[in-house]
């Protein structure tokens, strides 16, 4: 039997460039934050599917990779992204081992 808690995981993005864009190494899962009001979590291996319409997620900690229209997108803490309206739901899941803690502001503008 596998022990997760010990497998390292490697992920490296690769840029336009040809060149890695980004490398997480991750060790042991770190557990979830405490969530304050208005803040969602993602446990490591965790989805969410995010219907899509404009609303911007904002990465309180930890990394985020987000998928839509066919891209990735990775953002760490304090980075925002914006997701476009369109028909699919963006994808969202903790980058690495880490636990991802985000906010979702419905609304163009809204901020903390």
């Amino acid at each position: 039997m596998n022990n997760l808690r010990n497998s390292g995981l490697t992920v490296v993005i690769i840029a336009n460039s040809g060149k890695p864009a980004m490398l997480v190494v991750a060790g042991e899962r770190t557990p979830p934050a405490a969530l304050r009001p208005g803040e969602r979590g993602l446990a490591p291996g965790e989805i969410r599917r995010i219907p899509r319409a404009g609303q911007t997620l904002h990465v309180v900690s930890g990394g985020a990779w987000i998928t839509f229209d066919g891209q990735d997108k990775i953002a760490v803490a304090g980075q925002k992204v914006t997701l476009e309206p369109g028909p699919d739901a963006a994808v969202v899941s903790a980058l690495g081992d880490e636990s991802l803690v985000y906010r979702l502001y419905e609304k163009p503008g809204e901020s903390e």
